[in-house]
């Protein structure tokens, strides 16, 4: 495995987090959930903490600005050289450009990998609802998951241009299961 950082990408329900997670695990990477760190900030009763509140129950992408301040207080904490997985993040061009300055020039990362789980925008209502009901996200309500597809479809060619300039790119097909999705994951970055 030769990426020393890989960014995963995909719609809302593409299972992007799940597989993130399992190849975190699978590499001893460190595993970076930006949803959860956003849950998180959003439960604290900061100025900050109520925008992403706001915008999370309305399915809103929030602000690069934001999203920055939020990356940059949990990306201190990384050690330089530590494999990382990214999970949902970045979003928007801004976020990425930030992301990759800041892993190349602070942490010392040389090797991007992004991998693309790709899922039908139909897709990604079913198996929301199916998550919501397991989880119990308040993000997850089926307004907000038709924001947050529409949203993220419209950003993510230009995220997906900027990482092919800056990392190799895998494009995966996210409808089979779990363990077919991870193992063409595996087969596509060569691990066994």
């Amino acid at each position: 495995m030769k990426h020393d950082c890989i960014f995963v990408l995909g719609l809302p329900g593409s299972g992007k987090g799940t597989q993130a997670k399992r190849l975190a695990e699978k590499l001893g990477y460190f595993y970076f959930e930006m949803g959860e760190i956003l849950r998180h900030v959003a439960a604290d009763h900061t100025p900050l903490g109520g925008t992403v509140r706001r915008a999370m129950e309305h399915g809103d992408l929030l602000q690069d600005e934001d999203i920055v301040e939020i990356l940059k207080l949990h990306m201190r904490h990384l050690e330089e050289g530590q494999g990382m997985i990214f999970d949902g993040v970045p979003r928007r061009v801004g976020q990425g450009q930030f992301m990759l300055d800041y892993l190349r020039n602070d942490l010392k990362h040389r090797d991007f990998g992004t991998i693309v789980i790709n899922i039908p925008p139909e897709l990604c209502e079913t198996r929301i609802a199916s998550r919501a009901a397991q989880e119990h996200r308040a993000d997850d309500t089926p307004e907000a998951v038709r924001i947050r597809v529409k949203q993220q479809m419209a950003t993510l060619g230009e995220v997906l241009a900027l990482l092919e300039n800056n990392s190799t790119v895998y494009q995966i097909d996210g409808t089979p299961s779990i363990d077919e999705v991870e193992k063409s994951i595996h087969a596509a970055l060569g691990i066994v």
